[in-house]
Parts: structure tokens; C-alpha cells; sequence
């Protein structure tokens, strides 16, 4: 008869999330020490082949992994409010989320999913309401903000989110007035094209952002609901670097 050796291990790390208003981590060492320990558990299973392992994610994570998709080729969006399958084919999605609970699952948030791309020369937004037509579902007080992180400083304000040519304007502290260069169009869906040369970025340079809706000065939701989305901007090369098979 051969012994049988048995260990139970419990490992648990808090959640890693930024400081919203900075965009900054707070607590390094989390991610560090997170780092250590899961490369430390796959060195340790390399050495010792016969070791089994079952590794569990947390659902939180699990979560944003499925809620998130990056940018796979160049956009060619024509902002009009009516948004086509190949337009946005190539886009990256986030799939918005209501926060956890039994009565907040019950309210369904507006705004169902963020699309976002670029071409060469600007950064591109699709917002798709959770019921029906964009256009038909905000009225003159709502507002939408978009607040970058990277660059840093820069906020665009869109007002009259009912109207099929909604108004836009700069409102950060890096940048205001009218946003004259800015392409925003509501309809079935709200597009939205920001010039690469207004936020002052050349290629390779982050993009880091998030959406916030407001009616009367009150926050309804923010995409993403936590941190930011992250995107750079591309270089002529990137259909080619990111092509595979």
C-alpha cells in the first residue's frame, strides 16, 4: 500500500483596482506579491510534474474578462446615428454590467454596451441603449462625459443626447470650448469620433478613458464600472501585427 500525501492550500489576494479619480494604484505590493506567489505556484508545479493543481479565478475577474474585447483591425465608421455590421466588426466591446445584487439586477442600466476602435487618425465610441433607440431613450438633460486618464486632463461634455446632432464641447482642464473637430451622431445607436491631434497623442501613446452618463448633475451609470478602457493609438502596421490565422 503506498501513503498518500494531501495538502489543502488557501490563497486569497484583495481586489486590485485603481484609485478612480487619478487612475493610480495605491497598493502596489498587491499586484507584486500576487505576481510572485502565482509564478512562484507555476515553477513549483514544473519541478514536481506529478503534482496536481486546480487553479480557481474569482468570478469578479471572470467577469471582466467576458465583459471585455479589444480593438482587432481599423474602423471605417461613417457617424450617422446607424451603425452597420462591418463598421464596428473589428471594434473592442464592453459589456455593461449592473452592479451585484438582487434588487440592483432588477433596475436595468440605459446603456448596454460600449464599442471602441480607431482608424488612423481618430478614436471612435458607439453606445447602445439597453431598450430601443438611442436617441429615443435620453431626453435635454441627460449629458454624457467622457473623462481621459491618458492623456491626462482632457473631458469632452455631450449635451442633447434626444437630438440627431448632439453638441459636444471640451470641458477639461487641458482643453476647452466647442469641440468643432468632434463627430457625434444619435439615432438607433450614438457614434462618436474624437481626432487623435485634439487630445495632442501620436502613435504608440495610451488612451485611457471612461464614459460617464448624468441627468441633472446625478450620475446614473459610468462605463466601465470600475478603472478605465485601454486602448494606444495604432500604427500604420497594426491590421498587419495583429493579424493570425
Amino acid at each position: 500500500m503506498h501513503d498518500i500525501s494531501l495538502a489543502f492550500l488557501w490563497h486569497h489576494h484583495q481586489p486590485y483596482y485603481p484609485d478612480e479619480p487619478s487612475d493610480e494604484h495605491p497598493m502596489p505590493w498587491v499586484r507584486l506579491h500576487g505576481t510572485r506567489d502565482y509564478w512562484g505556484m507555476g515553477m513549483l508545479l514544473k519541478r514536481f510534474p506529478q503534482l496536481h493543481a486546480t487553479i480557481n479565478l474569482l468570478p469578479s475577474l471572470l467577469r471582466q474578462i467576458i465583459a471585455y474585447t479589444e480593438p482587432t483591425g481599423l474602423l471605417n465608421v461613417t457617424i450617422d446615428g446607424r451603425w452597420t455590421f462591418f463598421e464596428w466588426i473589428q471594434a473592442g466591446r464592453y459589456t455593461c454590467r449592473g452592479p451585484r445584487g438582487a434588487m440592483a439586477m432588477a433596475c436595468e442600466e440605459p446603456i448596454a454596451e460600449c464599442h471602441f476602435g480607431f482608424d488612423l487618425r481618430r478614436l471612435y465610441l458607439r453606445l447602445d441603449a439597453s431598450a430601443g433607440r438611442f436617441c429615443g431613450c435620453f431626453g435635454e438633460t441627460d449629458r454624457l462625459r467622457i473623462f481621459f486618464f491618458q492623456p491626462e486632463g482632457f473631458e469632452l461634455t455631450v449635451h442633447r443626447l434626444d437630438a440627431g446632432r448632439p453638441a459636444c464641447h471640451w470641458t477639461g482642464r487641458r482643453r476647452g470650448g466647442r469641440a468643432a473637430d468632434v463627430e457625434a451622431a444619435a439615432g438607433r445607436t450614438f457614434e462618436l469620433a474624437v481626432p487623435f491631434r485634439d487630445l495632442g497623442v501620436s502613435t504608440g501613446e495610451p488612451i485611457h478613458f471612461f464614459v460617464e452618463l448624468s441627468t441633472r448633475r446625478t450620475t446614473v451609470q459610468r462605463i466601465p464600472a470600475e478603472g478605465a478602457i485601454e486602448t494606444a493609438v495604432p500604427s500604420p502596421d497594426f491590421e498587419m501585427r495583429m493579424w493570425h490565422v
